[in-house]
């Protein structure tokens, strides 16, 4: 499994010094974050670009139109779904998605967690720079 192969990389000592960082924001926040970026996608063309793939023959199985975004397009384009199911299913599996990275990634001991709700953005490079500072190099 690869949790079992995760485990084992993490227990092994690593070639190469590094330190990885996550960045996060409060549940709430994220999701409205998430919500707005997919308005906004959206707002830019979204649609019209699914509408101008499929009119150059793209067929609509092909695994790059099962992205968010486009499976949910698409559906709404082949009368599945109206508008508004459409994107909300697709807010909600970008919601999804995100809680899923947050969880695979949060079970990695070596990621520094930086939550972009509690501090500004300076705050959060002054603690990159003064964990990297830390980092001895060989």
């Amino acid at each position: 499994m690869i949790s079992d192969l995760q485990k084992e990389w993490i227990r092994t000592s690593p070639r190469y010094s590094f330190v990885a960082f996550g960045i996060n924001r409060e549940r709430q926040e994220l999701y409205q974050r998430i919500e707005a970026r997919v308005d906004k996608m959206l707002e830019s063309g979204l649609l019209e670009e699914i509408q101008r793939l499929i009119a150059r023959g793209y067929d609509k199985n092909l695994p790059a139109m099962q992205g968010f975004g486009y499976k949910e397009l698409i559906d709404y384009l082949d009368g599945k779904y109206d508008w508004d199911t459409a994107v909300n299913l697709l807010k909600r599996n970008t919601r999804r998605y995100a809680k899923r990275q947050l969880t695979w990634f949060r079970n990695d001991p070596r990621i520094k967690w930086i939550n972009l709700s509690d501090i500004d953005f300076n705050t959060a490079v002054q603690v990159v720079h003064s964990s990297l500072d830390t980092i001895s190099i060989q």
